[in-house]
């Protein structure tokens, strides 16, 4: 019995250390003037005016995997152009958005599918869903804050580590937390988001200019997890990029209209 209750006593003695060793980053010290990181956020929505990366995902859900390299390519405002190759240099799914429109095709069975840039009647019809509509993902991917972008309420957090907590309560999406860095010059280093359906969660390298490395999408039926490779800033987006991408031959179907 009494070794019993000591081992009871130790696995208790235990969880409260690691209770206490919760992570540096979260451990708040004061609250701060958020203007500033808010102000840096905005700064770096001009990465989003063009950048590319290639990603590697992995998509699992109840009866759907899917796992391969995909090429992403996005530009201000809300254009964004994401390709899936296939095998012997084909191509399995092509999607872009030109900020207005998003249309999703699929050459080798020859089906094509638009949808408003806001809305979120694409995602059954792709092979890992879209947890944002697609006009977010531009801003989304580079860690940035669009210029017109509203918030309810925000606030910054001095934390243990050294480093910033900026919250953000988004109208209509949910909670928004980014981590910068400790450091003279503050840099985002974290994106994790509570939006419909789910979270998200983007890593930043800690090397400048700080770009993307990891995303992760998980909601209670699924997992989306991608590693962002190659990942440059452009100067300009190549001609033609977001332009329907669809053959005048192939029917589209219209998630907007068609019943």
């Amino acid at each position: 019995m009494r070794t019993r209750l000591r081992t009871f006593f130790t696995l208790c003695a235990i969880a409260v250390f690691l209770t206490s060793c919760a992570p540096v980053e979260i451990r708040r010290i004061r609250s701060v003037d958020p203007k500033p990181f808010l102000d840096i956020l905005r700064d770096r929505s001009r990465m989003a005016g063009a950048f590319s990366t290639t990603m590697r995902m992995n998509f699992t859900e109840d009866g759907r995997h899917f796992s391969g390299k995909a090429y992403l390519l996005v530009s201000q405002p809300q254009h964004f152009r994401l390709e899936i190759p296939g095998i012997l240099g084909s191509t399995l799914l092509l999607m872009v958005g030109d900020g207005k429109d998003v249309w999703a095709y699929y050459p080798r069975d020859g089906a094509a599918y638009r949808t408003s840039a806001h809305g979120m009647a694409l995602s059954p019809y792709l092979p890992f869903p879209f947890p944002l509509d697609p006009a977010w993902i531009p801003f989304l991917v580079t860690g940035s804050l669009p210029p017109d972008f509203d918030y309810s309420g925000a606030m910054a957090y001095e934390l243990d580590s050294g480093g910033i907590e900026l919250y953000l309560d988004v109208r209509d999406w949910g909670s928004w937390q980014y981590i910068f860095g400790p450091g003279p010059v503050p840099y985002p280093i974290e994106l994790s988001a509570r939006v419909r359906g789910g979270t998200i969660t983007v890593v930043n390298s800690r090397e400048a200019p700080y770009l993307p490395i990891r995303f992760r999408f998980r909601s209670d039926t699924a997992t989306l997890k991608a590693t962002l490779e190659d990942s440059r800033i452009l100067e300009n987006a190549p001609p033609g990029a977001f332009l329907r991408p669809i053959p005048p031959n192939i029917p589209v179907h219209d998630l907007e209209t068609d019943q």
